[in-house]
């Protein structure tokens, strides 16, 4: 028992001595000083409308700058934030920052753990193999990662496969994300002016096809129905009513629509320490979104709904909302 407590109190002053140096760090402290200037900045030049969520963006850095005022903040103000007027900062307009976001994101999401587009990948490749899916929408497509990942796993589908994703997303940075995340891989990368004629397309190998545009209003944009449509962390940035339209044009568009994001439990924002620390954009995103995203709760109490399957993924502390439309 005497070697148990020795080790636990040096593993204790490890993690100490590692927690203080990654709070000390030059090059990260530097970046969250601009950042915050571009803030300060964006104050001076905004409306009342978005004084809050800027006001709350940088009180949250200036508390990150080190690893005890990051806990001050998640133990004290987290709580107290308005998920309603909140914005991350992918909401405001700072495109450096939302580009790097993105890059952020990628980065992460690409590693087995905690494995962020694991289940939604899964599902994809498993939708693809079973009704053989060629075309799907994604709205708020970002990066793309989850596309990458199931495009490196096309070995599991038939040759009659082929897949094609269509990415919305009304930043002009996604697309330069896209080029990047897809740099490795033999996939046919276009951006489109129009969704009209989608399915006149000539289409001879895997193809990421790019619109940018509003994901709001791609049902007025063209009468084009889809094999599926996705969206991946991407709910929680909308408005109630944003919500509601969006649905009702996935609804029309699609018989298959499947919603993932992820939850928030109270003390999620500290498992964020261990992915995004180092990267204080993503870190900043993370802790905002969760803040805005439903609750463990909130999601179960949905299951009874008809014609919805939820399921929930602990790690990574997310969920999928399969909507179904009946065929009549």
């Amino acid at each position: 028992m005497k070697t148990f407590f020795v080790v636990l109190i040096c593993v204790g002053i490890v993690f100490v001595f590692i927690l203080f140096f990654l709070s000390v760090n030059p090059k990260r402290n530097k970046k969250i000083n601009s950042i915050i200037e571009d803030l300060e900045k964006l104050k001076q030049s905004s409306g009342d409308g978005l004084q809050y969520a800027i006001d709350q963006n940088i009180e949250f850095f200036k508390y990150s700058r080190t690893i005890a005022g990051y806990f001050l903040w998640g133990i004290f103000k987290r709580s107290k934030l308005d998920p309603i007027k909140l914005l991350e900062i992918a909401d405001l307009p700072l495109p450096r920052w939302e580009k790097e976001l993105y890059s952020d994101l990628s980065h992460v999401e690409q590693k087995e753990f905690p494995g962020l587009s694991k289940p939604l990948r899964k599902l994809l490749v498993s939708h693809a193999v079973q009704s053989k899916t060629t075309i799907i929408l994604d709205l708020g497509c970002g990066s793309m990662e989850v596309e990458r990942q199931v495009f490196s796993h096309t070995g599991k589908l038939s040759k009659d496969v082929i897949p094609v994703f269509i990415g919305v997303d009304s930043a002009p940075q996604a697309f330069e994300a896209i080029i990047s995340n897809f740099k490795n891989l033999d996939v046919e990368i276009k951006e489109i002016k129009s969704l009209d004629k989608i399915d006149k397309l000539s289409i001879n190998k895997p193809t990421i096809l790019f619109y940018c545009g509003d994901a709001l209003e791609v049902a007025e944009l063209h009468g084009h129905k889809f094999d599926l449509i996705i969206s991946s962390r991407f709910r929680h940035h909308l408005t109630e009513s944003e919500k509601n339209k969006i649905d009702s044009i996935s609804h029309r568009l699609t018989n298959y629509v499947i919603e993932y994001d992820d939850y928030h439990t109270k003390i999620s924002w500290i498992p964020v320490l261990l992915t995004a620390w180092s990267r204080p954009i993503l870190l900043s995103a993370a802790n905002f979104s969760q803040i805005r995203q439903p609750s463990k709760k909130d999601i179960n109490d949905q299951k009874k709904q008809k014609n919805i399957k939820i399921q929930i993924f602990s790690p990574p502390g997310s969920y999928a909302k399969t909507f179904l439309k009946e065929i009549t």
